[in-house]
């Protein structure tokens, strides 16, 4: 038997609700209590399947669940776990008893003398949709059944599955995938470019969203044209899931306590440090993920920019030693990028107000800066040229930004150097802890205000390209946005699982429920 096939049999067999309902009915789930009692020896029953060629079948495993979850959540299938019971061998003739005899009845009845013609008609035209609504779902869960995943075990069963695929290909009745298996992607910078990826039929983009925008659309006529999709592919399935089993393995089980500060901070331990964007006393990488600094919406938008601007930049550091997986790393964290802003700038996840204010800045910025180029009918940028443009805007901001702060960085030597003359002092000041945290949010507020998104994410971008060795740069920004994805997963809320379980799935809730059924990673409630 295959591997799918056995997970869906092991699945079918046990208790169907007790893991993927569970992240269906609660806003903060946490880790299975079995898995907290065995995590010290998880490391070493992890081990052989680390290792394994086909680990990717953990994925298979979610997927079956999520297939039950849906059909006890959509269907009608939890009234067949009572077929063998004697209530329900008693009760079923009598709830559907009546109505057959009404419908003798309503058949035989003398109707010439007491009804029109017209009301006969649309009373069996009622009749007949009521019988169509009720086939409907029957219908359905026998479609569903046979999309179950078979694998014959002997050539004549291969021999009649693929006659049997032959003759009703064209009806749609073969086996497919069970969910969308794609992501779906925001980027802020799409909106503004007339062609994508080299086609031109996205000419004409710039046009029908500004004539969407106007009138009765509004602004939801402009954003429609924002999401696209892509498939997922096995590469990225197999960063997230060894991800995972890296963790598991040095029993890391805070991971979704995380929003990449540990990357940041592991990385810069191991590799040397980038000079700061503005000034020593400031550092834009460990302050875009600091959770005291800014919340984690307007971090995903600084690191979205950020990543954006490095994935379109021409590398002049050298060559690495694995080119291509240095592009296929590129190539995951984008989409890592364009996922997560869609969750939380699309989907309204952890969202805050001053985010969605930062988000809207963000765009007024981007408009500004690019919608000049697009004034002439002959100029048609692609994205990599309007992140070329916005990333020189954003340069100029930045240094004007950074000019007028000059007196105030002047300062800070002088301030730092009385502070050290009174160091005794001040430490035996009870109060002292307390001034310094407000000093602290303080300028972090100061900070926020006077550097905008854009400018913040040019400072972190340049920081990144500062980093010599493109492979190293890549592999911080994909750790940052794996721990970024590991932080949603978990704070996504119950009715987003509930309601995207009937639209195609959410890769983000398979992630969750590999994090749930790999270890206890899940955070507790409070965290």
């Amino acid at each position: 038997m295959f591997v799918p096939d056995m997970c869906w049999e092991s699945v079918s067999k046990s208790d169907a609700d007790r893991g993927a309902d569970e992240i269906m009915s609660v806003d903060a789930p946490v880790s299975d209590v079995e898995m907290m009692i065995v995590a010290d020896e998880l490391p070493g029953l992890l081990e052989e399947f680390k290792n394994g060629p086909d680990r990717c079948t953990a994925y298979e495993f979610v997927a079956a669940h999520l297939i039950q979850s849906y059909k006890y959540l959509y269907t009608k299938t939890p009234l067949s776990d009572d077929v063998s019971t004697l209530y329900y061998l008693i009760y079923t003739p009598f709830q559907y008893l009546p109505t057959a005899i009404a419908q003798a009845l309503f058949a035989a009845a003398e109707k010439k003398s007491h009804y029109s013609q017209a009301d006969i008609i649309v009373s069996y035209l009622l009749l007949v949709g009521a019988i169509v609504l009720e086939l409907l779902p029957i219908f359905t869960s026998i479609l569903s059944y046979t999309r179950k995943p078979f694998r014959p075990e002997t050539a004549i069963g291969w021999a009649q599955l693929y006659l049997f695929n032959c003759i009703v290909r064209p009806l749609g009745w073969q086996t497919r995938k069970h969910w969308s298996e794609e992501l779906a992607q925001y980027s802020m910078i799409r909106r503004y470019a007339s062609v994508q990826e080299g086609y031109h039929y996205h000419a004409c983009m710039p046009a029908l969203r500004k004539w969407a925008g106007k009138g009765f659309f509004g602004s939801w006529g402009v954003e429609l044209f924002d999401l696209t999709r892509t498939p997922l592919t096995g590469d990225l399935k197999l960063l997230v899931l060894d991800k995972l089993l890296l963790e598991a393995s040095k029993q890391e089980w805070k991971l979704a306590s995380f929003r990449g500060e540990r990357a940041l901070e592991e990385w810069m331990g191991s590799h040397p440090v980038p000079e700061p964007g503005r000034s020593p006393s400031y550092a834009a990488l460990p302050m875009s993920v600091s959770s005291s600094r800014v919340d984690f919406a307007t971090s995903v938008l600084i690191w979205h920019i950020a990543t954006d601007i490095c994935y379109f930049s021409e590398d002049e550091k050298g060559s690495d030693i694995d080119p291509h997986e240095t592009t296929k790393k590129k190539k995951m964290s984008r989409e890592l990028s364009l996922y997560t802003m869609y969750l939380v700038f699309k989907c309204d996840v952890m969202l805050t107000r001053i985010s969605r204010l930062a988000h809207k800045d963000a765009h007024e910025g981007l408009k500004n800066y690019i919608s000049p180029f697009q004034q002439s009918p002959q100029v048609n940028l692609d994205e990599k040229e309007a992140v070329k443009v916005a990333s020189e805007a954003m340069k100029e901001q930045f240094d004007e930004l950074k000019r007028l702060a000059d007196p105030q960085e002047d300062s800070t030597p002088r301030v730092a150097q009385q502070d050290k003359t009174n160091e005794e002092a001040a430490n035996k000041d009870a109060a002292a802890t307390s001034t310094s945290r407000t000093e602290e949010l303080l300028q972090s507020t100061q900070e926020a205000l006077f550097f905008p998104v854009l400018s913040r994410a040019y400072a972190v971008a340049q920081e990144l390209m500062a980093i010599d060795e493109e492979a190293a740069r890549w592999d911080l920004i994909s750790e940052v946005w794996l721990e970024m994805l590991f932080y949603t997963a978990p704070r996504c809320g119950a009715a987003f699982h509930y309601e995207h379980l009937s639209t195609g799935g959410e890769f983000i809730t398979h992630v969750l429920l590999l994090m749930r059924n790999l270890g206890p990673f899940l955070p507790m409630p409070r965290a």
